[in-house]
């Protein structure tokens, strides 16, 4: 059956209310250079420091550079699946669990332990 290449990009955005390496935005960028329509974002977000963290997935293209509090991106590698299984990977970052945080714990602890849970599934090394 063949497998698929997908290919995983950080990207990263100005944080709100102010500007601090803490307090950015990160979310994972999911495409396929095999499957020009596979395009995947996961990310956590909340309304307000009040409110509880959730995943956001979305599940068409977007051009994130495009966006006005975009600062940069980063190539985070690429795994190898079955085809018909593109989004497994991204099944798994999706999974990371969002209760029982500490106070400063925010989307770029999602993503670390998004990585980490892509390793522990044989994913990335």
């Amino acid at each position: 059956m063949g497998n698929s290449t997908i290919c995983m990009t950080i990207y990263i955005f100005k944080g709100n209310p102010i500007d601090a390496w803490y307090k950015r935005h990160v979310l994972m960028y999911f495409t396929s250079p095999e499957n020009k329509n596979f395009h995947e974002t996961v990310h956590a977000q909340r309304d307000d420091e009040q409110q509880p963290w959730k995943v956001d997935r979305i599940h068409k293209k977007v051009i994130w550079p495009d966006s006005a509090t975009y600062i940069n991106h980063v190539n985070a590698g690429a795994v190898k699946v079955r085809k018909g299984h593109e989004l497994d990977p991204v099944n798994v970052m999706a999974a990371t669990p969002l209760t029982g945080r500490d106070a400063d714990w925010n989307c770029q602890h999602f993503l670390l332990e998004g990585l980490q849970a892509l390793v522990s599934h044989g994913y990335q090394t």
